[in-house]
């Protein structure tokens, strides 16, 4: 009797199990369609280079998105989605999405070394709609930047030139390009009368990444990026 009863039960387990699942997969949302429209609704990052819709190509061609689950963020139900980048030595992100407004109500990022670098989470179920820029820089046209640069400048793959402008009181140009969710950022500083602060030609971590300092044909340039050591140098030499 016992066993008929275990037999009963497995057939049912066997039954039910495969309808939750399949219930399960019909609720979560397809990872694709979910980052683009959050990409879609979110303000825009003063990239002024790239369309919102490049934007949102450049990040789907550099990342995959993976549905990991469901949370509650501020008293909303949320989203968590992972990026995960195609090329191992990147760093990658979580973001928490409200299920109905699609805002990001929390993130995670994550080294190309795989520490946790930074964590955000709102205690409001709103985010800010508009970025302000400093008064001090102004937006430098895309063909004057390029001719700021050496044609055999070295950049990972994946990247593009996304935005550049003139910071006024220190003399100098910072050059952002980004594939979709991180920059590297290039500051050229056109005063060689004005040695740096930091030593040439080393490596140094503040926190967010890696910044290397060396001396170009107008004056210093800075590379700040997360990126292995390898790659922050090849670029750094190509601008020498």
């Amino acid at each position: 009797m016992r066993r008929a009863w275990v037999w009963i039960l497995c057939a049912i387990s066997a039954a039910v199990v495969p309808l939750y699942m399949r219930a399960a997969a019909m609720n979560t949302p397809n990872p694709e369609m979910l980052l683009a429209r959050v990409l879609r609704d979110q303000p825009g990052r003063g990239f002024d280079y790239i369309s919102q819709d490049g934007l949102c190509a450049l990040v789907q061609s550099n990342y995959t998105p993976l549905v990991e689950g469901v949370d509650v963020i501020a008293g909303r139900e949320v989203w968590t989605l992972r990026l995960k980048p195609h090329d191992k030595y990147r760093p990658w992100k979580q973001i928490w999405i409200d299920k109905q407004t699609y805002a990001v109500l929390a993130q995670r990022n994550w080294s190309s070394y795989n520490r946790l670098k930074s964590a955000t989470k709102t205690k409001a179920s709103f985010l800010p709609t508009e970025r302000m820029r400093p008064r001090s820089v102004n937006v430098l046209p895309q063909s004057a930047a390029v001719r700021l640069l050496p044609k055999s400048l070295y950049m990972a793959s994946g990247y593009r030139l996304a935005g550049a402008v003139v910071i006024n009181n220190h003399n100098a140009t910072q050059l952002t390009y980004t594939d979709g969710l991180h920059a590297i950022n290039i500051f050229i500083c056109k005063s060689r009368s004005q040695t740096p602060s930091r030593r040439l030609g080393f490596i140094e971590d503040f926190g967010q990444g890696l910044m290397i300092t060396v001396k170009c044909s107008s004056g210093y340039a800075t590379v700040l990026a997360d990126l292995p050591v390898e790659e922050i140098e090849k670029i750094a030499s190509s601008l020498q």
